[in-house]
């Protein structure tokens, strides 16, 4: 069942298997290289965040229990608060994702069925090679940034640890960030709306 969860349910990709063979020319070599990427990263990272979430858990109960055979000298405090925190997020990571999409753009499914406005002079089987790409970079950024907010969550542990290479405010920078790769189809659709840009740019819906 793990393997089966999904990530930022989306609207699906407007992509259209190159003529040739489904690998013929560079955009077919990446559409086959991302179709074959996004379905194995997700399971790998579901599967790491989630493991990664128990070890983390249980370094926690372990730490509470030295706190109380050891007393003051025991580890407890904020970085066993931050160690039980970060791993609840990690094993519970797609509904955070679910969560920040819905907060930045106010419905828990991304918009990525790319279409361009501006297509004069373009014929159809080059506007489909363009939506093809256009899909392909989409599914690249949704795994950068799955790995983007899974390392945010790590260093902001590390920083109520102590630790000197890391802070608060980069584990932030690291979810947050990631959160829009996830979501650049409609970051790109509010930036477009922001400039006037609608009727020459990409629209995802």
């Amino acid at each position: 069942a793990l393997l089966g969860l999904t990530v930022a349910p989306n609207t699906g990709y407007n992509e259209v298997a190159p003529l040739g063979g489904p690998c013929a020319g560079l955009d077919g070599m990446v559409y086959c290289f991302m179709n074959n990427t996004l379905g194995p990263m997700n399971a790998l990272i579901n599967f790491f965040a989630f493991s990664a979430g128990v070890v983390l858990i249980m370094i926690g109960i372990s730490r509470l229990i030295k706190s109380a055979q050891e007393g003051a000298r025991g580890p407890l405090g904020m970085g066993t608060v931050m160690t039980f925190a970060a791993g609840g997020a990690l094993c519970s990571y797609n509904e955070l994702i679910r969560a920040a999409t819905s907060t930045f753009f106010t419905i828990p499914v991304s918009s990525s069925f790319g279409v361009l406005k501006y297509t004069t002079g373009m014929t159809a089987a080059e506007v489909d090679h363009a939506h093809t790409v256009i899909s392909a970079i989409l599914k690249f950024m949704i795994v950068v940034g799955l790995v983007s907010f899974v390392r945010g969550i790590f260093i902001i542990r590390e920083a109520s640890e102590g630790s000197q290479q890391a802070s608060i405010m980069a584990g932030v920078t690291h979810i947050v960030g990631g959160a829009l790769a996830i979501n650049l189809g409609p970051l790109i659709n509010a930036v477009e709306t922001t400039l006037g840009l609608t009727a020459y740019g990409i629209q995802f819906i």
